[in-house]
């Protein structure tokens, strides 16, 4: 499934908050997490993958990919805001 990108979400352990993002290559991303070499969680390790999916939407061939995920991400955020306040 190399030409999928891969839709995830890692929560941070240290402040039980959630990470949204993608990738074409989901275990080097994920391993960059944990090592802290993202810049924006090299400081919220450690972090657990607690979901993870391919998607059609987001083949690497779709010029609207990157668009569609920063259309979704906003409302994303929003509902783990509102599920992290159940938590």
């Amino acid at each position: 499934m190399e030409n999928f990108y891969y839709t995830y979400v890692l929560l941070s352990l240290k402040d039980n908050k959630f990470y949204t993002g993608f990738a074409s290559n989901l275990k080097r991303r994920f391993e960059e997490h944990c090592k802290g070499y993202v810049e924006s969680t090299k400081n919220r390790r450690p972090l657990i993958l607690i979901y993870y999916s391919p998607s059609e939407m987001l083949h690497r061939s779709n010029p609207d990919a990157s668009g569609l995920f920063h259309r979704v991400k906003p409302a994303y955020h929003k509902l783990m805001q509102l599920t992290e306040k159940s938590i």
